[in-house]
């Protein structure tokens, strides 16, 4: 039986299931199977047992597997890592799968059919290179199977060092980058697993990024950091209603900061989140940073998003706590991600600039306006934040692979003032 594996940041299950919930082509097609940390799982048909939640799934029309409207879907999700079709049982090991090759088979032929009907036969396949993980790559069984795809899918087989392993998580998106058609097989528990990624790059991979800066923010996590702050908004504007809330004319004006902004993620990723409809309620997008060379790297991801006109970028050092035009400026929302120690250098400086950051933040938020912040180093900010106009409302724990295979454990933290 196919099944969908929806892969994220550990943390994020939440987002995820937020998005999954509001996303209309999903809807009544795709039913909650099983939940783990860092990936979901999702059958076709609502007749077999599920771990139903009720706002994902409703009674819909049964299909066995996924349909054009499930695709795009599924390609429209921004919290997510990768996306696979995938079977599971207890007899899918190499050696059968070898002996069973149009198991795997019927599986690739769907997903490059999907993204042959996308591109409306117009365009070559994206899909021209592949990789199967596997344990043991080297036995005769695997090496057969790749042979198999190449020669009857024209794909080229390539190599990546460290993706033998059957890893199939959202860690697996860094691992396999360089990789058009990514497959695994591997067994995590008492049944094997087997799978295809529907698209030739993780959903996570931005077109929009063409500057990609060391220690940038994952785009997801960027999407979960503008969701928990636009929740927050939302919830001070209750007349403000689905399925485009943050649209409505009212609300055209909120502002938003990001201080440290980098390669302008959060700020492109809070613009497409606010306004998709009407280019004309785009609010007021500012962000800063004190690096001239990597502003530039931002204006030219911004450019490449199309939202020039929408987003600015200054220069300037927060520890000079910054005015921009009017120093009584307020703004509804304001994101960091805040440098990690070893961007930094000594702990004093960076107890220096978290305590600036909320300070600033102080004179700069509206009395009903959220601060989030992202950040590994926790002590450092609770620390900034204990005595400070601000109480936590909610804080994510996240669980990450660097682009170099180190695991790092961030956390967001959602600010809001203190009642008076």
């Amino acid at each position: 039986m196919e099944q969908l594996k929806i892969t994220f940041i550990s943390g994020l299950q939440e987002v995820v299931l937020g998005e999954i919930s509001k996303c209309t082509p999903l809807k009544g097609k795709i039913f909650l199977s099983e939940r783990n940390d860092d990936s979901l799982f999702f059958n076709f048909d609502m007749s077999i047992e599920s771990d139903i939640d009720e706002n994902i799934s409703d009674i819909g029309e049964e299909i066995s597997t996924i349909d054009t409207e499930i695709y795009a879907g599924l390609l429209s999700l921004k919290s997510v890592m990768n996306v696979f079709l995938v079977q599971r049982g207890e007899k899918l090991h190499p050696l059968h799968i070898n002996n069973h090759k149009s198991i795997l088979g019927d599986m690739v032929e769907t997903v490059l059919r999907l993204e042959k009907e996308k591109m409306a036969s117009k365009e070559k396949s994206a899909f021209k290179t592949f990789k199967l993980r596997c344990a043991g790559s080297d036995s005769p069984e695997v090496q057969s199977i790749q042979r198999y795809i190449s020669e009857t899918f024209k794909l080229q087989a390539i190599q990546i060092a460290g993706t033998n392993s059957g890893i199939a998580s959202a860690e697996a998106g860094n691992l396999s980058l360089g990789v058009d058609l990514d497959m695994y097989i591997h067994r995590p528990d008492a049944l094997w697993e087997v799978g295809v990624r529907l698209t030739p790059r993780p959903l996570s991979v931005r077109d929009y990024k063409i500057e990609h800066i060391k220690g940038g923010i994952n785009p997801t996590v960027a999407y979960a950091m503008n969701t928990m702050a636009f929740s927050h908004i939302l919830t001070r504007t209750p007349s403000l209603s689905s399925p485009h809330p943050l649209d409505h004319n009212t609300h055209a004006n909120l502002s938003y900061l990001n201080i440290c902004s980098g390669s302008a993620t959060l700020l492109i990723e809070a613009r497409l989140q606010f306004a998709t409809a009407d280019a004309s309620m785009s609010g007021h997008f500012l962000g800063f940073d004190i690096d001239k060379k990597t502003n530039s790297q931002a204006i030219h991801n911004i450019q490449n998003a199309g939202l020039i006109r929408d987003i600015q970028i200054k220069t300037a050092d927060l520890l000079d706590k910054p005015n921009f035009g009017n120093e009584r400026a307020l703004f509804d929302v304001i994101t960091s991600d805040l440098p990690f120690g070893m961007q930094v250098g000594k702990g004093d400086d960076l107890d220096k600039l978290y305590k600036t950051l909320v300070e600033y933040a102080t004179e700069k938020l509206k009395e009903d306006g959220v601060l989030v912040v992202y950040t590994t180093e926790v002590e450092t900010l609770g620390k900034a934040l204990r005595g400070s106009a601000f109480t936590i409302e909610k804080a994510v724990s996240l669980k990450l692979t660097t682009s170099v295979g180190s695991i790092i454990q961030p956390k967001i933290f959602v600010c809001s003032k203190k009642a008076d």
